[in-house]
């Protein structure tokens, strides 16, 4: 958020997480991003309080998957990216 702080004319970008309890937290909405350092701290703390109090599960392919449909949903001739961060461990069989 911080690196895209000066640049909501040129992009926009969503951010939401999941957890044990779901799949899909949105966390920023897109055309909305946080507009000073202490609302996206506030959007930090979001991330924490998810990690710290949710159930356990792992809902992490139903989130990229999730994200994957949103995004191409959107109609734009821009390049659209999907970046997916995850503790999970995946096993190839």
């Amino acid at each position: 958020m911080e690196s895209l702080s000066g640049f909501e004319d040129k992009l926009s970008y969503c951010i939401s997480g999941h957890s044990g309890d779901s799949a899909r937290h949105l966390l920023v909405d897109y055309d909305h991003p946080p507009q000073n350092r202490k609302e996206r701290y506030k959007v930090l703390s979001k991330m924490v309080a998810f990690s710290q109090y949710c159930m356990s599960g792992d809902h992490t392919v139903e989130a990229a998957k999730s994200s994957i449909q949103n995004m191409a949903k959107i109609q734009s001739e821009d390049d659209k990216f999907v970046f997916l961060f995850s503790d999970a461990n995946f096993v190839c069989n």
